[in-house]
């Protein structure tokens, strides 16, 4: 029986004994704590930490300096397995790219990132490769939408869940575009 399905034995146990205090009750819920104890210390023993590897997106949190997490992707694992790579900030809105600043160590007791994580950083290194602030977005840049190239002629509508959640993509911006003209 796992951990989780022991916990919910429990508390329905306590719901139980909410209305039926018996000493039967009460030894039964002893011997189901018991085995909880049993299992977890069962968990820990054989848990391992996850090994990463080049190419996963990882989330660390619990930062003195920050409230939010910090979303990278592993790009090296020196000889003394140093995670190094790049990573996004979205409390503070910043990217920094790993082959641009040596201060890139992802700590070991980072997770995998989820999905959305993965999109988030996705797009925000789709600004940085074009100069950007993640999600700074200026009226005539060109976004690509469900296939289809388009301006953006008011940015202040540009929301960034647009290029998380919906794919949205920038293109070019009206800088590169203004340079191509010329």
């Amino acid at each position: 029986m796992d951990a989780l399905k022991i916990l919910n034995e429990i508390i329905s146990q306590i719901n139980y004994l909410e209305l039926e205090k018996s000493k039967n009750g009460l030894l039964k819920m002893r011997n189901t704590a018991q085995d909880l104890v049993n299992t977890l210390d069962n968990e820990l023993l054989n848990y391992t930490e996850p090994k990463f590897k080049v190419g996963d997106y990882v989330v660390e949190e619990g930062y003195e300096y920050l409230s939010g997490k910090v979303i990278s992707l592993i790009e090296e694992i020196t000889e003394d397995e140093k995670l190094l790579g790049s990573f996004y900030i979205p409390e503070t809105n910043k990217f920094v790219n790993f082959l641009e600043t040596c201060d890139s160590v992802i700590d070991k007791d980072a997770r995998y990132a989820t999905p959305e994580e993965i999109s988030e950083y996705k797009a925000a290194l789709n600004f940085h490769k074009h100069g950007r602030k993640p999600f700074e977005i200026r009226d005539w840049d060109i976004v690509e939408v469900n296939g289809e190239r388009r301006f953006i002629t008011y940015a202040e509508t540009s929301k960034k869940k647009s290029y998380i959640e919906d794919g949205w993509k920038l293109v070019m911006t009206v800088e590169e575009f203004e340079e191509l003209s010329s």
